[in-house]
């Protein structure tokens, strides 16, 4: 089975489109290539607010980051 991508207007196989509950056909509207496409577009635009709100995460849940790292210690292991 295949999809149209909203955006793009291609169509491409369902598994290159991400989940979304809410939808009739629980799929995404648009593909995965394009969603990503955006991200890097909104990233670059406002990428001092994403980091900033990166590091104030950081700082309000330091166990969080501690945990992680302790976990990507014993995975290398």
């Amino acid at each position: 089975m295949s999809k149209m991508c909203s955006k793009c207007k291609v169509e491409r196989s369902l598994n290159e489109f991400g989940r979304h509950r809410r939808r009739k056909d629980g799929l995404n509207g648009e593909c995965k290539c394009c969603v990503n496409k955006r991200s890097r577009e909104r990233y670059k635009t406002n990428g001092e607010y994403y980091k900033a709100k990166r590091e104030e995460f950081k700082e309000k849940n330091p166990d969080y980051f501690k945990q992680y790292r302790l976990v990507k210690k014993n995975d290398n292991v």
